[in-house]
């Protein structure tokens, strides 16, 4: 499995109602969009801030949150598919 990470020039700014991906630097001219996340997507966020695996993700949700390895795994792989999408992820490989 390898390594996925936050693309440079993304920033998870977390409000008291919703948390927001935004551009940074040189990354604003080139990327014209905010992205919304709810609380588990920014938790998976924060976690590839640094860089991780899906397996990596879905270990964290379960000491996070009281679920499955199962179900945490199938959280992480939509999270980190729709990331990709979006244009925030360095790598797509799950």
């Amino acid at each position: 499995m390898d390594m996925i990470k936050v693309r440079e020039g993304f920033v998870l700014r977390k409000l008291p109602d919703m948390n927001l991906v935004l551009p940074k630097g040189a990354m604003v001219k080139d990327y014209h969009n905010a992205v919304v996340l709810n609380d588990t997507a920014a938790f998976l966020f924060a976690q590839l801030e640094t860089g991780s695996t899906a397996e990596g993700c879905a270990k964290a949700l379960t000491e996070e949150y009281d679920i499955s390895y199962e179900r945490a795994y199938a959280a992480a792989e939509r999270t980190i598919a729709d990331l990709q999408e979006a244009g925030l992820l360095e790598s797509g490989d799950l």
